[in-house]
Parts: C-alpha cells; structure tokens; sequence
C-alpha cells in the first residue's frame, strides 16, 4: 500500500529535524567517515601540533565551512580525543558553542567574557576545580572602569 502524503510529510519532517545543521552530531548521529577524509588526519594533525607546543606557547586556529559541513562535529570529535589524552598527556579541552549564550544580533565583549567565563568555570567543575570568584570580579571590574570611564575632551579643532 503506498505512503499517504500525511505520512510522507511526516516522514519528511523527522529527518530534517534529525539532521539539524546547526547542531553537532550526537554519538547516535555520528557516522567515522575518516577513511574517505584521509583516516582522522585533521584530529592526527592537531593533536602532533599541540604535542609540539612548550610551556607558554599557544595555537589559534580558524575552522570554517557551509553550514552542517561537520565543523562542529569534528570538534567534538577532536575534545574527546584530546579528554582521552594523546601523546602520554591529558588535556582539558573546552568547547564552547556561542549560540547557547549569546545573540548573534546583540553581543558586546562582556556578554562574550561572561560566557567563556562560565564555560570554562563548569568544565573545571566536573574535574572538581574551584574557581574563586574575588579573580574574575577584580578582572571585571578593571574592565568596567576602562570602558565605562568617562572621557572628557581637553581641546578640539
């Protein structure tokens, strides 16, 4: 007997809400296509860079592509990887996605300090480090009086 369209549409709306792209892939969801995108060579590359790296050096890197590319899911990839630990040392990677605390139309550098703030104070949580408030309110405050100060021009042309 031949689908409805009632139960097409149906059909329909459950896959492309299960392939939201704006959403990592869950373990469920994630399929190791890493054979056919070179055997996890971008996690490999990245975790024989960051092997490389001494005391008081620091990597920045830029991963971009269409949206539902798989960024996302590969980073989560990439931070169970580095939780596991590589190369005889553990690491404490925090992923963080923006969208969970901020909007997109309307963010200024305190809602983006608040929420690395809170990111990484709930990643030191579950590995039960505690952060003492005092620090990131004295930090905050300075950052307060540097934006917030008035400025009074002396002269002008």
């Amino acid at each position: 007997m031949p689908a409805t369209p009632d139960q097409l549409d149906n059909a329909l709306t459950f896959l492309y809400n299960a392939c939201h792209p704006q959403l990592p892939a869950t373990e469920e969801q994630y399929i190791d296509l890493s054979k056919v995108r070179g055997s996890g060579a971008f996690t490999k590359h990245y975790c024989r860079q960051l092997g490389k790296c001494g005391s008081g050096h620091y990597e920045c890197h830029l991963f971009t592509g269409h949206l539902g590319s798989g960024k996302s899911s590969e980073l989560c990839q990439l931070e169970r990887r580095l939780e596991e630990g590589t190369r005889g040392k553990q690491y404490l990677p925090i992923y963080m996605n923006a969208d969970d605390y901020l909007d997109r139309n309307d963010a200024d550098i305190f809602d983006i300090l608040f929420a690395v703030v809170a990111e990484v104070g709930a990643k030191f949580r579950k590995v039960q480090i505690e952060l003492q408030d005092s620090y990131f309110k004295a930090r905050l405050d300075e950052l307060k009086t540097i934006f917030w100060s008035e400025v009074e021009p002396q002269e002008a042309e």
